[in-house]
């Protein structure tokens, strides 16, 4: 079982910019997934500002969040990259 672990700010933000996401996109891909699963989380608006906060260390990641962002993250795969012949 690949699970890409997000316990690590610098992790996290490498996977982000690596998709070319924003807070707000990331945070909005966050409540598709959690409506998906059933469960509810902050507006978009404040989830992208916690993510900022947790980004630059100042808050720290909860469990439940962890298991969210993987769930994003598993999702929303990068695509492989073409090869031109």
């Amino acid at each position: 079982m690949n699970r890409l672990v997000m316990t690590n700010p610098c992790t996290y933000r490498q996977a982000r910019l690596a998709r070319g996401w924003d807070l707000e996109h990331l945070a909005l891909r966050m409540k598709f997934v959690a409506t998906l699963h059933g469960t509810v989380v902050p507006p978009v608006t404040l989830l992208a500002v916690w993510l900022f906060l947790w980004e630059h260390q100042r808050t720290e990641l909860p469990a439940f969040y962890d298991d969210l962002l993987t769930a994003t993250f598993k999702l929303y795969r990068r695509p492989a990259p073409r090869v031109v012949a």
